[in-house]
């Protein structure tokens, strides 16, 4: 089992088999319940895409959060959702 920081992986979240999911750490993951998983740059948009789900706007606030860490965290903003990346600028 994988413990503590994870680290970006070359496959997305959807080509995790259940057993190599269930083996992240919770840090892999910007939602409650082990959802909402960010390990690759890829991972990115269907996470964005699927904010919907969250339970309510604190969570998807949250979620969100976790998102830009992780993109600042890898070098990956560039893979944000433009309105995302303009208020990371300043300008939304």
């Amino acid at each position: 089992m994988i413990h503590g920081r994870w680290r970006p992986h070359d496959k997305t979240a959807g080509d995790l088999t259940t057993k190599q999911r269930d083996a992240l750490p919770a840090s892999a993951f910007c939602g409650r319940g082990r959802s909402f998983p960010v390990l690759s740059r890829a991972d990115i948009m269907p996470a964005v895409n699927s904010m919907g789900r969250a339970a309510d706007d604190a969570e998807r606030a949250q979620i969100k959060s976790c998102i830009i860490r992780k993109a600042k965290q890898f070098g990956w903003v560039g893979s944000l959702p433009q309105n995302w990346q303009d208020e990371l600028k300043g300008k939304g």
